[in-house]
């Protein structure tokens, strides 16, 4: 994994072949906002980093190739360094199994200071080759349920092995967000005739998309400045993907036709919408993100779902430029490029590439490690493919998921009854052992996943009112409660819960 080092401007930092089992394997050393001339040397070594780096010494286990191991420039780039492995000199079984590192460190001699990184920055290559993006030969397991403790949701993985499952599922993605705002209570509170919530949900163009029922709550016991948290949730399954304002409306009424007293609170929300989803409903290819391009009087900008149920908004300012979010630090910057695809850039360095419609086309980790995806032309993934050749392809029928199968030929089939998936049959092992077959149970009332059964047994999930999961029981018969902070139609204030809310009265 590469070290990336910075005094200012200057950056240097290395990407590599992660992959590499032969004798060769390709490193990038990129460089930016250097002076000119500036030296970046590089060089081997098969023990700890240290100090200057330069050409390998005589001996070594490893020796840079095509390359003399210096070169002077200046702003931004990068250069490609082979590098072959040696055993007394004579090429010799390969990188299978090895470790390695590559040094590089950047001198600039018409900078106060002269060498402004002389740490070293170095790649540890991971030799053991692993498919990055798995549906079975990487790892087959049985299904795995867990819970997002801040929101109550579900969340679900198709099978457990060393790298992503090819889908996963998550309860949130069948909307019905929670939302809650602070609110202080006026001086006059103690003689209202009730306190009413009303909760609604805008486009970005100010639309009324979506108007909940009004709560009411008796004031008795409220007193006057007093901060009390209301909660309500929106039933977003009929809206599409993106980024609306929720608007919380608190009204304080008052007898005899006094004025009542109305205070309101608005916050960004974002929807995630897999009622429908070809994967089966609340499925999703799982680390698959997506970009939603919106517009509207209030607000321009593109969100970020990032596959495994969270929402991103990037606002777009008047400069043109795609603004990260203020509380996700790990966004370097999205930009729309000419051609009107997208380029999102994390802080590590890492890379995804977006179409104009959205549709993730290039994921590039911090190592140089990529993966290219294509689509069929209703949108569902048709296959993916790795740095080193690797595919995975996807196969529908009547609109939804039917199979994956990954390189080695391995295919794993999947059937979708009523829109949901309810059955996930693993490749036979071809070892006399039988296939892996796992089976999905989903409540009538609300669709949302509540049963696992594998040749463990069954895992059963339960749900609050507030579709929030309140107890796993495992197929061991050990389970785990869950008590989600927020519940909608209840107001908290700093002793607990209080009041008993009321939908549509008085």
């Amino acid at each position: 994994m590469p070290l990336q080092y910075s005094m200012g401007m200057p950056e240097l930092w290395i990407s590599g072949d992660s992959e590499a089992e032969g004798q060769i394997a390709l490193f990038v050393i990129h460089y930016s906002g250097l002076s000119s001339p500036a030296a970046i040397e590089w060089g081997t070594q098969d023990g700890e980093a240290k100090g200057q780096t330069g050409i390998s010494p005589d001996g070594a286990d490893y020796i840079p190739t095509g390359s003399n191991g210096w070169i002077m420039i200046g702003g931004s780039g990068s250069i490609a360094v082979p590098v072959q492995t040696l055993d007394d000199g004579e090429p010799n079984e390969g990188f299978a199994g090895k470790d390695f590192s590559l040094l590089a460190s950047v001198y600039e001699p018409n900078t106060e200071g002269g060498n402004l990184a002389a740490s070293n920055s170095d790649i540890i290559l991971e030799t053991e080759a692993q498919q990055r993006f798995c549906t079975c030969n990487c790892g087959c397991g049985n299904v795995e349920a867990s819970v997002d403790q801040a929101t109550g949701a579900a969340t679900v993985g198709d099978g457990k092995g060393p790298v992503p499952d090819a889908f996963s599922y998550n309860s949130s993605q069948r909307p019905h967000p929670m939302v809650n705002v602070l609110d202080t209570l006026s001086s006059t509170v103690a003689s209202a005739t009730n306190i009413e919530a009303q909760l609604s949900l805008l486009d970005l163009s100010g639309n009324t998309v979506w108007s909940g029922a009004p709560v009411y709550y008796s004031p008795a016991g409220y007193t006057q400045g007093q901060q009390v948290d209301f909660a309500g949730q929106i039933d977003a399954s009929g809206l599409a993907d993106g980024n609306y304002e929720s608007v919380m409306t608190i009204t304080e009424n008052y007898p005899n036709g006094q004025v009542p007293i109305i205070r309101g609170y608005g916050q960004w929300v974002g929807i995630q919408n897999r009622d429908n989803s070809p994967y089966g409903s609340g499925w999703a290819p799982h680390n698959v993100d997506r970009l939603v391009i919106q517009s509207g009087g209030m607000a321009a900008g593109v969100s970020l779902e990032d596959g495994s149920g969270n929402v991103y908004f990037f606002e777009q300012n008047g400069d043109g430029v795609y603004a990260p979010p203020d509380d996700s630090p790990q966004f370097a910057s999205l930009v729309k490029n000419q051609d009107g695809t997208f380029t999102l850039t994390m802080l590590d360095h890492s890379t995804e590439q977006f179409s104009g419609a959205g549709l993730l086309t290039k994921s590039t980790d911090k190592d140089g490690n990529w993966l290219d995806y294509s689509y069929n032309n209703d949108t569902t993934l048709a296959a993916v493919q790795d740095n080193v050749g690797r595919t995975t392809a996807f196969a529908y029928s009547g609109g939804y998921l039917a199979s994956s199968t990954d390189f080695a030929g391995c295919t794993t089939s999947y059937v979708i009854t009523g829109g949901q998936l309810t059955k996930i049959t693993r490749p036979d092992p071809g070892d006399g052992e039988a296939q892996q077959v796992t089976t999905l149970g989903y409540d009538p009332a609300t669709g949302l996943l509540d049963a696992i059964t594998d040749s463990d047994g069954t895992t059963s999930l339960t749900y609050s009112q507030w579709r929030a999961v309140t107890k796993i029981v495992r197929p061991d018969n050990t389970s785990t409660e869950y008590n989600t902070l927020l519940s909608a139609g209840r107001a908290v204030n700093n002793g607990g819960i209080c009041g008993g809310g009321v939908s549509g009265g008085g």
